[in-house]
Formats: structure tokens, sequence, C-alpha cells
């Protein structure tokens, strides 16, 4: 089954890859991935080490490329990963990359 690469298909993974790219925000989605109840942001700032106005910043990106997902909390807000979207857009970035090498591999035979 051929994945068509078209803009929005490339732009959503360039958005997932890109989000990913920055060491805090990885750190980030790391530990979210190890707590399926999620993180108050104090409890995630106090992991990845940064203060709160750049864990806010780097909160609301990984929100904007719908890797995470916040909820609140009383005064607080409960963050997790988007483990629908995540997965999906995960196997899409995957296929994205694949593909070309197995077609290639497969011309080679």
């Amino acid at each position: 089954m051929a994945l068509k690469a078209d803009q929005k298909t490339l732009g959503s993974a360039a958005q997932v890859l890109q989000a990913l790219a920055f060491p805090a925000r990885l750190h980030i989605v790391v530990a979210l991935a190890r707590t399926p109840r999620g993180m108050v942001a104090s409890d995630i700032g106090a992991i990845v080490g940064l203060a709160p106005a750049a864990l806010s910043h780097q909160l609301r990106l990984l929100e904007q490329a719908a890797i995470i997902e916040g909820g609140r909390e009383g005064q607080h807000i409960r963050y997790k990963l988007a483990r629908t979207g995540l997965a999906r857009k995960a196997r899409r970035v995957t296929q994205l990359l694949c593909e070309g090498s197995s077609r290639a591999r497969r011309a080679r035979r």
C-alpha cells in the first residue's frame, strides 16, 4: 500500500519530528510515557529541570503538535501523552521514512 506523501502529510510529520527534536521536549515525553496517569506541570518541571515559564512554553508546543494533552484538575493541569494521536503520528512518520527504503530494496532484488 503506497503512502501518498502530500504536503499535509509531510507537514504533520515535520511537526511531530520538530516537536520531539528538542531535548527538553523529548525528556518531557519520555517522563510522561513512564507515568500513565500523567503529571502536573510542577512535577514535570522538577524532573526535566526547567523554570516554569520555559516549561509552559515547551508544554504548549507539545500540545500544539498533539503529542500531549492537558486536563484541569483543581488548580492544576495534569498532562499526559495523547496516546492515540501519538501512536498514529508515529506510524505515519515511520511509513514516510521507511517506504522509500523498502521500495529501493525491492528494486535491487
